[in-house]
């Protein structure tokens, strides 16, 4: 039999003690599209699995697939990508991004504290490097926000500041064409 452990999307405030702004402000952690939000543990054990880390993109929805293949039952799970080869020990990237959404009314509790709580919906899409976040406001308003997690992995910095909308100019090349990727990534999931 295998066993999964996987954390609840992000640290409570209660367990957040960092200093406002740094990695663990209570502000970006549970409920704040943030990485102390979003990214969370995932452990697995069980026959097969190959001890080690994986550094690769996962997402919660890619536990269907994999359930599935591990029990060998034919089974469609939309969005959904199998994890068994990462479990065998092949860390070949199954994901280039992964998608997260928070929208009210959902959450209402959780981000009254958030510096730019989503009136309608806020949502972030990231690949191995890069992550964009966007909140769409009940009146079609686009706010921005992007990240390089490689050097910045507190996402102190963001590289659209002050924009709606990221602006072309002021990204380096290699920064806009993530933009660009993400923001179609965006546009494919049918995304404002």
């Amino acid at each position: 039999s295998f066993v999964f452990v996987i954390g609840d999307n992000g640290t409570p405030a209660e367990a957040s003690g960092g200093l406002p702004g740094s990695c663990y402000d209570p502000a970006r952690g549970k409920g704040s599209p943030y990485q102390s939000g979003v990214r969370v543990p995932l452990l697995v054990a069980g026959p097969g699995v190959v001890t080690g880390e994986c550094a690769a993109l996962v997402c919660s929805t890619d536990l269907f697939a994999t359930v599935a293949e591990l029990a060998q039952v034919a089974a469609v799970a939309e969005d959904s990508v199998s994890l068994t080869p990462y479990l065998r020990g092949d860390m070949t990237p199954l994901r280039q991004a992964v998608y997260s959404e928070l929208f009210l009314p959902n959450q209402r509790s959780a981000l009254e504290n958030f510096p730019f709580r989503p009136e309608r919906h806020l949502r972030t899409v990231r690949n191995a490097r890069y992550k964009l976040i966007r909140l769409t406001n009940q009146n079609g308003l686009v706010i921005e926000e992007l990240y390089d997690l490689q050097s910045d992995p507190c996402e102190q910095l963001d590289l659209c500041p002050g924009n709606r909308e990221c602006q072309a100019a002021s990204l380096t090349p290699d920064a806009l064409a993530n933009y660009l990727a993400l923001a179609a990534e965006f546009t494919a999931l049918g995304v404002d």
